[in-house]
């Protein structure tokens, strides 16, 4: 199918029929994915990953210096991969899957991979109204969306509108070797240049030349004040480039309308479920605003009356939470917890911070007016790892949070901590099978972007060999997570409280590092408790406190999950009461968490 070349060729119309929105989408488990990096379908021509064997086998050639650079390079996952891999989800649990952007980039540039500007992720789009011909076409992306949605998995494509890919230069960097070289942000206009074309002579001739469709030919379309040096202050944040992408001038109504009619057209070509925006706060919450509610109008329209609009809300905390407040007003159903809450979550789960890090996200001083014991998970997509991380830029490099981690265990009590506290979850592609990618300058990024098929730049430093394991343990412990999530209300609707621990019987207390953490979450008077040993290496036995209103002692408790080990292992918990405390007394294995009912 031809794409179109201009905005005009476009009509919107109202579909026959469209595959509904869920009554809540804190019933949904996310799975995000990197396209280029997940499968290309053809697992089957490659053995299963056996650490005994294959662990680091990349790094055999020639210590690694190949497969560090196909990490910049297209490795060739596709759509029809993503469909061969379907049942692996929904096995895992995954109720909705996030694709990285799916449309048409910049076409390969030999000069700009020397500077590492490579479009393999998806965010430098060179076409709005193609897919990408690595991913395959058009009529693939729509058939895998019907095929996720025979399953009962939703799809959610990741949209950007705050930017272009670097398809133009500003006057006085048009030589190649200024591709790296990115002029400061300041309050002029700076001069338009020329654009990228194949014969570099600035004359669009064909799809790979300039930007498509045609109107975003325009010069005037684009802020063109340079590249943003100050992320976190106005005018940068909004005005600024992205490094070489360019940045769109939302401020323009023309522009800001036909983004809004080439997204909902891939609402009415694909019948996805969902956008997450990328760069929202670059935008602004004024054009934010408008974007938003009229894509959400669109998909009320046509039936999809609870479309997911999440937002990224980079940086810094108070910009984050601004976002979060005005949620209604920016039309944004959610945003994105990428700043601190994972990395307070990766640092209590593994024994390096006080709980009270990781607390301090859930309460109402931190989430401003949405903030309720039970509303607020409505507008949060809880994370732990994902393709940015943000909050590790750049001081830490890059890292999963299995990076040099010798308790496997681990991931699977971050996990857990999703499936149970407050907000939606999101699982980022490989976390089910303990992907340890980390690096640091230059491209920080490539190092947590690691292949699961088996490409050149496969995860544990491997290539031709393939990561989709259902044996796998941590596999098996987060399918078993999300099915308690799925069938229990009160973890998806509940209040939450954290909880105090005593060892004594009698003095309660706030946990320290290493210790126990423990959060209830209570719906129309139903409990689920849930805790977790921060120590890796020592069990944990503790009085854990409850709802004292809503239980008697001796009430029996059943256990939903554990993995613990079988000599710490109940079959059922009982309730005692001390000190006018109603309690329960939990043993954890070292690096073990359980979940419990009352009977």
């Amino acid at each position: 199918m031809r794409s179109s070349e201009t905005l005009k060729e476009i009509t919107i119309q109202i579909p026959e029929k469209v595959y509904p929105s869920p009554e809540d989408w804190r019933d949904e488990i996310i799975y995000s994915l990197i396209i280029d990096r997940f499968s290309d379908g053809r697992e089957d021509k490659r053995p299963l990953y056996d650490p005994k064997i294959h662990y680091e086998n990349a790094l055999k050639k020639d210590g690694g210096k190949e497969w560090a650079a196909e990490g910049l390079r297209w490795q060739g996952g596709n759509f029809n991969g993503i469909a061969s891999k379907l049942d692996y989800l929904k096995n895992l649990g995954i109720t909705a899957l996030w694709l990285s952007p799916v449309f048409r980039q910049r076409a390969a540039d030999p000069e700009a991979e020397k500077f590492g500007q490579v479009n393999y992720h998806g965010y430098a789009i060179q076409n709005f109204l193609d897919v990408d011909p690595h991913f395959g076409t058009k009529e693939d992306l729509k058939e895998l969306v019907q095929k996720a949605h025979e399953r009962g998995i939703r799809i959610i494509l990741d949209i950007v509108h705050n930017h272009t890919g670097n398809n133009w230069c500003y006057k006085g960097y048009e030589d190649p070797e200024n591709l790296n070289v990115f002029p400061d942000f300041r309050i002029q206009e700076r001069e338009f240049g020329k654009w990228r074309t194949e014969k570099d002579d600035g004359i669009i001739r064909g799809e790979n030349d300039g930007v498509w469709p045609k109107e975003f030919q325009n010069p005037d379309w684009y802020w063109r004040k340079g590249a943003i040096k100050n992320w976190d202050s106005y005018p940068d944040f909004i005005e600024g480039d992205f490094f070489e992408s360019k940045s769109l001038k939302h401020a323009e109504p023309k522009v800001l309308d036909a983004l809004i009619k080439i997204y909902r057209y891939w609402i009415q070509y694909t019948d996805c479920d969902g956008f997450r925006i990328d760069a929202a706060k670059h935008v602004g919450v004024k054009a934010s605003t408008k974007f938003c509610n009229a894509i959400r109008e669109y998909a009320e329209l046509i039936g999809k009356k609870n479309f997911l609009l999440m937002g990224e809300v980079a940086g810094s905390e108070d910009l984050a939470k601004q976002f979060l407040a005005d949620a209604t007003q920016a039309g944004l159903s959610a945003i994105l917890d990428i700043n601190g809450p994972p990395r307070a979550l990766e640092k209590v789960i593994k024994g390096f911070e006080h709980p009270f890090s990781l607390f301090t996200y859930y309460t109402a001083k931190s989430n401003l007016p949405l903030a309720s014991h039970r509303e607020i998970g409505k507008y949060h997509i809880s994370i732990l790892d994902d393709h940015d991380q943000v909050w590790r830029y750049p001081e830490e490099g890059k890292a999963r949070f299995s990076a040099d981690n010798p308790f496997d265990q681990q991931i699977v009590l971050a996990t857990g901590f999703q499936m149970c506290s407050l907000g939606i979850p999101a699982i980022y592609y490989g976390t089910e099978q303990n992907f340890d990618g980390k690096g640091n300058k230059p491209h920080f990024d490539r190092w947590i972007r690691e292949c699961m098929f088996g490409g050149k730049f496969g995860a544990m430093r491997t290539e031709g060999v393939h990561f989709f394991n259902e044996n796998n343990p941590t596999y098996q412990q987060i399918s078993r997570l999300c099915g308690v999530r799925k069938s229990e209300p009160a973890l998806k609707y509940g209040r939450q409280y954290f909880r105090q621990i005593s060892f004594d019987g009698y003095n309660f207390q706030w946990p320290d590092r290493k210790q126990m953490i423990v959060w209830s979450r209570i719906l129309a008077g139903e409990e689920i408790l849930s805790a977790i040993n921060t120590n890796a290496e020592s069990k944990i036995s503790a009085y854990v406190i409850t709802e004292n209103e809503l239980h008697q002692q001796g009430s029996k408790w059943l256990v939903l999950f554990s993995n613990c080990l079988k000599e710490d292992a109940q079959d059922i918990y009982e309730t005692y009461e001390i000190n006018n405390y109603k309690a329960l007394k939990i043993t954890l294995s070292p690096c073990s968490m359980i979940i419990l009912k009352r009977i």
